[in-house]
């Protein structure tokens, strides 16, 4: 589910900013302008009963244009625009929490999400097994 999240993020960047490079791993050195790197900054789980789960994520877009905060106004408001659904799956997704940061070489916005999914692995079975009991009511 974390990669679906930076793929969903990746393709919505590339359908919305065709001229723009999109990083998802590390890059030390010789990236370049203008570019998104994608990164997950919070990352949390809870397993529910069986195959069900919910996934607590943070993910940061970083601009890059290779200029000092020029532009950066205009970028944060289309990217706010586009990024407002990520697909996932076939199925449009939205973050719970969309946050804009400038500094003086790079902008970026931070996505909250909060999914339940359910895996596919079978090897789990319902913790939950069977329980019946037999009462009788006396009469007094």
């Amino acid at each position: 589910m974390i990669n679906k999240i930076v793929t969903g993020i990746a393709e919505k960047l590339s359908a919305c900013f065709k001229d723009i490079r999109i990083y998802t791993e590390e890059v030390e050195q010789g990236f370049k302008t203008p570019c998104f790197s994608i990164i997950l900054r919070e990352l949390g789980a809870e397993i529910y009963r069986g195959r069900r789960r919910r996934l607590k994520a943070e993910a940061e877009i970083h601009y890059y244009n290779g200029r000092k905060r020029e532009n950066y106004n205009s970028m944060t408001a289309e990217l706010m625009t586009a990024l407002e659904y990520i697909n996932i799956d076939g199925f449009p997704v939205r973050p719970i929490g969309l946050k804009a940061k400038t500094g003086d070489d790079s902008m970026y916005i931070t996505l909250s999400f909060d999914l339940f999914y359910t895996t596919e692995d079978d090897e789990n079975p319902e913790m939950m097994g069977e329980y019946s009991e037999k009462t009788r009511i006396i009469n007094s």
